[in-house]
């Protein structure tokens, strides 16, 4: 469940995570599926958390997000684990996780499981 995992990332829960992707890994899930997932969740908690950061209220933050109040609400309580500046911060190691997975010669559970243990260890 593609869900599991990019929830388990928001919330920071690393060890949730990397079981969660060695399930998809298993399923054989495609890096590049998880690659624009991971990206999904990112955008989707930088909106939140700086919709937090404004205060705005639940309301107006879930029609910023869109989708459904469900979804919205979730990823709104995983951002308050977040700063702006972190999950900012991400987004460069994001693109290097993508070019290492198309020209590595690294296994790439591997290099997923490096980035998403980086993305949930607290600064």
């Amino acid at each position: 469940d593609i869900f599991a995992f990019v929830d388990a990332l928001g919330r920071g829960d690393g060890v949730a995570a990397i079981r969660e992707l060695q399930r998809l890994e298993a399923n054989e899930q495609k890096p590049e599926y998880l690659i624009a997932m991971i990206a999904r969740q990112l955008r989707l908690l930088l909106m939140a958390a700086d919709c937090v950061v404004r205060g705005e209220t639940s309301a107006a933050t879930i029609v910023a997000l869109g989708g459904s109040p469900f979804v919205a609400r979730k990823v709104m309580e995983q951002a308050r684990h977040h700063s702006v500046a972190s999950l900012r911060a991400l987004y460069p190691k994001l693109l290097d996780l993508d070019l290492a997975l198309k020209s590595s010669r690294a296994p790439k559970p591997a290099l997923l499981e490096a980035f998403v243990l980086e993305a949930t260890t607290p600064a």
